[in-house]
């Protein structure tokens, strides 16, 4: 994504995409209580599928510790990789995407 603005969209995509891949509906949304996601046609789009939307508290990551833990993962996984190969700072989002390539194949 260029903009925060395309982040409705693409969610309302990756729930549909989902959904293909794993042959389940989505039952629950969970985001923080900022706002962007509880007014408009994420809200709405929620709502035709079924989905509950549960909010966390604003400002309080600690509420949703497994994707902090997933980050926190990310990143210092990602620094490793460009430390032990000396590339530049340029290439942190080929670090990232590796990092994901890597970690969606692992066994949990």
């Amino acid at each position: 994504m260029k903009t925060k603005d395309e982040a409705e969209e693409k969610l309302m995509a990756l729930i549909e995409h989902a959904e293909v891949e794993m042959g389940e509906q989505v039952n629950y949304f969970q985001s923080d209580g900022g706002g962007k996601y509880s007014a408009g046609q994420f809200a709405k789009y929620l709502k035709s599928k079924g989905i509950h939307h549960k909010f966390t508290n604003h400002n309080t990551p600690q509420e949703n510790g497994v994707t902090e833990y997933a980050n926190c993962t990310l990143v210092h996984t990602a620094r490793i990789m460009l430390f032990k190969s000396s590339l530049s700072r340029s290439f942190w989002g080929y670090a990232i995407l590796y990092t994901i390539h890597i970690l969606n194949r692992v066994i949990n």
